[in-house]
C-alpha cells in the first residue's frame, strides 16, 4: 500500500510544486516595490533597443558585403573582355 501511494502523491506534489511555483512569482512580481518594477521595465527596454540596433547593423552589413561581392564580380566579369 505505501509504495502506490507513494506513487499517488508524487504526481500531485509536483503538480502543486509547479503551480505552487507560479503563483508565487506572480505575488513576487506584484509585491515588489514601483522602483523595481520601473528599472526592470528600463532594462528590458534597453534590451530590446539594443538588440534592435544590432539587427540593423547586421543588415546594414549584410547589404554592404552584397554590394562590394556583386560590384566585384562586375569587375571580375570585365576583365576578360580586354584586350591588351
Amino acid at each position: 500500500q505505501t509504495p502506490e501511494a507513494g506513487r499517488k502523491e508524487k504526481p500531485m506534489l509536483q503538480s502543486r510544486h509547479s503551480l505552487d511555483g507560479s503563483k508565487l512569482t506572480e505575488k513576487v512580481e506584484t509585491a515588489q516595490p514601483l522602483w523595481i518594477t520601473l528599472a526592470l521595465q528600463k532594462q528590458k527596454g534597453f534590451r530590446e533597443q539594443q538588440a534592435t540596433r544590432e539587427e540593423r547593423k547586421q543588415a546594414r552589413e549584410a547589404k554592404q558585403a552584397e554590394k562590394l561581392s556583386k560590384e566585384n564580380w562586375r569587375s571580375l566579369t570585365r576583365l576578360p573582355q580586354r584586350r591588351w
